[in-house]
């Protein structure tokens, strides 16, 4: 088969990304002996559908070599969105008419100073499309990071249940140190919480020495028994 192409760039008037290419085949094999008979593999359904995925995929490849040359993120596809397992609806084609209309209506919208929108029915159509895409777009963004939100939620608690249960821990086995069990019934707190040397050696309540005041008392007490009365203890008659 022979191919005649012609690479167009945009038109004046009309979407400046449009490069496109205009191309033409024979209807004939072509062999070393020029035109041969007709062909028909795109004229069998059973064959025309083989040989126009053979054609579309190669035509992608190209494309993407093309396009990793001249160092463009983008890729295409040949394959259709359902094939490739996007949930996306496609737009529909605009056709010459349809397209020229939309262009023309745009260059009014905007010198009349309007938000430019579409105006046939088909323009209106992908509109509707791009508008769902985008919302599209955002509601499984939002799905995202409702999930991070929630792995951050959880690894929070998880550090708040360690921490909490380290506290815990910690109380319970300062209490064991703070307690004892006594020999009768229930239990007598000590503060024990400093078990240094020093505090361990000196009483909690200082006790009169020998010779420090108790001969004094005793003396006193006595000489309340020789007067015939009971020691006065503070408390008013």
């Amino acid at each position: 088969m022979a191919v005649d192409a012609a690479i167009h760039a945009p038109h004046d008037y009309g979407d400046d990304r449009n490069h496109h290419a205009h191309v033409m085949t024979t209807t004939r094999v072509v062999d070393a002996e020029g035109l041969g008979a007709k062909t028909r593999q795109l004229d069998v359904r059973s064959s025309a559908s083989i040989e126009v995925e053979a054609i579309r995929e190669r035509w992608a490849e190209q494309v993407n070599d093309a396009l990793e040359l001249a160092q463009v993120a983008e890729r295409v596809d040949h394959r259709s969105y359902a094939r490739q397992g996007v949930e996306m609806e496609p737009t529909v084609k605009m056709g010459h008419a349809s397209a020229a209309i939309e262009r023309r209506a745009e260059r009014e919208q905007i010198a009349a100073g309007e938000e430019p929108h579409a105006v046939t029915p088909r323009g209106q159509m992908n509109e509707a499309i791009q508008e769902a895409r985008g919302l599209g777009y955002y509601i499984q963004r939002g799905r995202e990071r409702i999930h991070e939100w929630s792995d951050q939620l959880r690894e929070r608690a998880e550090l708040a249940a360690q921490s909490m249960s380290s506290f815990v821990q910690g109380a319970a086995h300062a209490m064991r140190l703070g307690l004892h069990v006594s020999s009768g019934d229930g239990f007598d707190a000590l503060p024990a919480l400093d078990r240094s040397p020093r505090h361990e050696q000196t009483p909690a309540i200082e006790l009169d020495q020998p010779g420090q005041g108790g001969g004094d008392r005793q003396r006193e007490a006595e000489r309340e028994r020789q007067r015939g009365h009971e020691p006065d203890i503070g408390f008013g008659r």
